[in-house]
């Protein structure tokens, strides 16, 4: 089931890759792109392990913000390699950019990753240092609900505060079953309303008009 529902957690190809189209004038496509969709066509094709490669690939050229580590995280996650699916999903959540993928499979594996994983995806949010960077305020709360707190949390106090970097939540909630509360802190600014917001926010104002006659 499982398996099932990762097959279906890939997005399909942005543009069409100059490779495939030769010297067509109509495609312009970034080299990050064009790597991002060599690896989804691949993917899509059955050819999981060449697929990470070029994710692999596509990463140490471009860096985070296009979503290859979550993409890479897939491809482990087809071939049953769940820890190290989780840890790759992870590391998008720790880096600027990260795609809601990254955190959709991190709760699909979260019963077949070792109590070592489990330990790490606990450990994470606890200081404003270590931030979980997530794709919309909604992951906020998917990842209490979902990763922490079996489903079901209350929530005591959220508040925004300042982070190394910028503005951050921080999440005061008690899980079911016992226990104190806790506290988690969440870097939203890959937040696309939140981008907008930031945007108006800064836009240069306009006048009314010219004055006088």
């Amino acid at each position: 089931m499982l398996l099932v529902l990762l097959a279906c957690m890939h997005r399909p190809p942005t543009t069409a890759s100059s490779a495939e189209v030769p010297g067509d004038p109509s495609v312009s496509a970034d080299p990050c792109t064009l790597l991002f969709d060599r690896g989804v066509a691949l993917y899509n094709a059955g050819s999981t392990e060449r697929a990470a490669t070029t994710w692999t690939g596509g990463y140490t050229q471009c860096g985070p913000g296009h979503g290859f580590l979550a993409q890479q995280a897939l491809a482990a996650a087809k071939l049953e390699h769940y820890d190290d699916a989780a840890r790759l999903a992870l590391q998008e959540l720790s880096e600027p950019g990260p795609t809601p993928l990254a955190l959709k499979l991190l709760i699909a594996m979260r019963l077949q990753v070792s109590t070592a994983v489990t330990s790490e995806v606990y450990a994470r949010g606890r200081s404003p240092e270590g931030a979980i960077m997530v794709p919309d305020i909604q992951g906020e709360y998917a990842w209490i609900r979902l990763l922490l707190c079996s489903g079901r949390e209350e929530a005591l106090r959220q508040a925004l505060v300042q982070g190394p970097h910028g503005s951050l939540d921080q999440m005061q909630f008690v899980c079911p079953g016992g226990g104190g509360p806790q506290t988690l802190y969440f870097d939203y600014s890959g937040d696309a309303m939140e981008q907008a917001l930031q945007g108006e926010q800064h836009a240069p104002a306009t006048g009314g008009g010219t004055g006088g006659e």
